[in-house]
């Protein structure tokens, strides 16, 4: 009975980490990027080499965005590296998806 428990455990959890790493973390063709105080997003999208275009204003006093781009040749980590290049971006990061869990009292 002991191992038919512990062997029920082990499944559940292996089973829940797999979902963790088999899923996406983030938005596909959505970053989020912190433009220096003084930048506009569309003219920085129009600048860029990057093929992005503002989606949303997620902070107003820090000048945070949403930026949408298609699928294309460029892959992401090569589209983010030449984003972080620019002296107009502060820092980019994918737009992950985050839920809540579940926590059990104990």
């Amino acid at each position: 009975m002991k191992r038919i428990f512990t062997l029920v455990i082990l499944l559940t959890f292996v089973q829940s980490v797999n979902a963790q790493i088999s899923s996406n973390k983030y938005v596909e063709n959505e970053l989020i990027i912190w433009l220096q105080p003084d930048i506009k997003p569309d003219e920085f999208a129009k600048n860029s080499s990057q093929d992005v275009k503002p989606k949303r204003e997620l902070s107003k006093r820090l000048n945070i965005w949403l930026f949408e781009f298609p699928n294309g040749d460029t892959q992401r980590s090569t589209r983010m590296n030449n984003l972080r290049l620019s002296d107009k971006v502060k820092y980019v990061q994918n737009n992950h998806i985050v839920s809540s869990r579940a926590i059990n009292p104990d």
